[in-house]
């Protein structure tokens, strides 16, 4: 049976179970004054599955999905998840970071669908979303048709984006920080919005901390990555998309890799 993952809700939203996304109603179809098509929408079950299908199709072995989780709002209009993969078939204790799929979709056409990428620190469960891909087919005619193919791109994306995260992620254990570096990174992280200004000292604590340096090690920028997404890690999925990315860009140049 796949696990659960701890999923970080939005107010007014519940954890629902996969089948539950396809009960509903979808919205009405619009059309111009020609009749034509405008906005055909597209089940919040159907995006799921076809992510699965993606995935599955990546020539992989064995079972892909490991773990998963999805919420939805009371009115049914909103709903995300997220999908653990196992991409590369390694004992778990050896690897540092495991693969999430990260999704949402709307029918109040108030956001796009997006899938990102991102990273699970297995030790305390932190996300870390390096990368976002939006699901750029519109919600026309033919998008049922066209929903398949458009999501493998995306997710194929994703997983060849994998290598530069693990190569960054590389490169923070690596680099060193002093005080000056040290302050220069939060106040960055600040700046950019990868972290509310409030939280730096929540930040500053976990990393200095021993139960911190005993997980992560201390004085690095994988060290201080980590407090950043122990920190948020009870942010909501979508909030932790946004969030990441962001930091990914501001440890990115520290250690002088592009994003």
């Amino acid at each position: 049976m796949t696990k659960r993952l701890n999923l970080m809700l939005h107010c007014g939203a519940q954890a629902v179970e996969p089948e539950q996304l396809d009960h509903v109603e979808l919205p009405p179809i619009k059309r111009n004054e020609r009749g034509h098509i405008t906005y055909q929408p597209v089940s919040h079950g159907a995006v799921r599955a076809e992510i699965h299908r993606a995935l599955n199709g990546q020539g992989l072995e064995g079972p892909v999905v490991v773990a998963e989780a999805q919420g939805m709002t009371e009115d049914g209009q909103r709903a995300f998840g997220m999908i653990q993969v196992d991409v590369d078939r390694l004992d778990v204790a050896k690897q540092k970071t495991g693969l999430i799929v990260g999704w949402r979709n709307s029918h109040d056409q108030k956001f796009a669908s997006a899938l990102a990428m991102g990273a699970g620190v297995f030790v305390c469960d932190n996300l870390s979303f390096s990368g976002e891909v939006r699901v750029t087919r519109r919600h026309t005619r033919f998008i049922r048709r066209d929903l398949p193919g458009v999501i493998s791109n995306a997710v194929g994306k994703l997983l060849a984006a994998r290598h530069h995260q693990q190569r960054l992620f590389e490169a923070m254990e690596q680099t060193q920080l002093g005080r000056y570096r040290l302050n220069d990174t939060l106040v960055e992280s600040m700046r950019v919005g990868a972290i509310p200004n409030a939280s730096i000292p929540k930040v500053l604590a976990e990393y200095e901390s021993d139960h911190h340096r005993e997980m992560h090690g201390g004085g690095t920028a994988w060290s201080l990555f980590n407090a950043f997404t122990e920190v948020s890690k009870k942010d909501p999925v979508t909030t932790a998309m946004k969030r990441t990315q962001k930091l990914h860009g501001v440890f990115g140049s520290l250690c002088g890799l592009a994003s």
